[in-house]
């Protein structure tokens, strides 16, 4: 039997979508970049926030700073995998905008595999977890059902920094430039913007919304080797759907597989993946470029 419980498990599910499609459509509107080695954003998220917070709560277990290391462990690992997206952009990434999205699409899988083997060096083939956010904060009571408060904490903090990147890019002047960039990438020079650094700033907040996903998911889901391997083929079903390089797409497109994803668990478990798989079909049947992107051409 369906029931609201279920439509807080879409929103859920929809949020880290939500953040893992923005960063993977901002790269993509403002270079025109597929970037498959954004899931490893999401596991480095992951595994540092795991790391941080097993390390530290091994030192200051009986302290008052018991409840502050979670959330400072997120933070951290959010901002970790911030700094190495842009040592990324300066370094390899800046010179993949100018190829085929054929070879953009091999030079980043071949990045995914590189810091999957980095990961494998650091942390072995061990499963890191860091349920303490998810027990310190117990259970809420949600008309009758009691749902984990932290699931509910998830979703308010992903839909809200998402709503805050939206803002942005619209109200700063940061914003104005990348927009502008994202507009005419060619013409941008032309204009006195300077076009490097607002592609290393992109993909800084694109590591570091991906980086976010992973740090909120570890209290919930342990960090292990390929785990990032099916939130990215969702975040790449949303911005297909949605529209690739669209903001309010990724937002419509998150909440709408997210809650198929639930509805699908409920009531057809062997086959969630597959509903999820043929409504992405019939969508780009009807709508190719999605239900508000542009088309692109190269």
């Amino acid at each position: 039997m369906l029931s609201y419980i279920n439509i807080l498990d879409g929103l859920y599910y929809a949020s880290i979508l939500y953040l893992l499609s923005l960063g993977l459509n901002l790269v993509f509107g403002v270079s025109k970049l597929l970037n498959l080695g954004h899931g490893s954003f999401y596991s480095l998220g992951a595994y540092i926030t795991a790391w941080f917070i097993g390390i530290a709560l091994s030192y200051y277990r009986q302290s008052q700073a018991l409840l502050l290391i979670p959330y400072l462990g997120i933070a951290i690992g959010a901002i970790a995998v911030a700094a190495i997206g842009a040592l990324l952009e300066k370094t390899i990434i800046r010179f993949l905008y100018n190829i085929t999205l054929e070879r953009q699409l091999l030079a980043t899988y071949g990045i995914l595999l590189i810091f999957s083997d980095i990961e494998r060096m650091i942390w072995g083939g061990n499963i890191l977890s860091a349920p303490q956010p998810v027990d310190l904060l117990g259970n809420i009571n949600v008309g009758g059902y009691y749902y984990p408060t932290y699931y509910i904490l998830l979703i308010i903090i992903s839909f809200s920094i998402g709503i805050g990147m939206h803002l942005f890019i619209y109200k700063t002047d940061i914003g104005i430039l990348i927009r502008a960039t994202s507009y005419d990438r060619e013409l941008a020079p032309g204009l006195g913007i300077n076009v490097r650094r607002v592609s290393t700033v992109t993909f800084l907040l694109s590591a570091f919304l991906a980086g976010l996903a992973g740090s909120l998911i570890v209290p919930i889901t342990s960090a292990t080797l390929g785990m990032e391997i099916e939130p990215l083929i969702l975040a790449f079903i949303v911005s297909v759907i949605g529209g690739l390089g669209s903001f309010w797409g990724s937002l419509i497109g998150s909440i709408l597989i997210g809650e198929l994803r639930s509805l699908g668990i409920a009531l057809f478990p062997e086959i969630e993946l597959a509903i999820v798989f043929l409504i992405a079909a019939i969508v780009l049947a009807i709508r190719p470029e999605g239900l508000l992107g542009k088309r692109y051409g190269r």
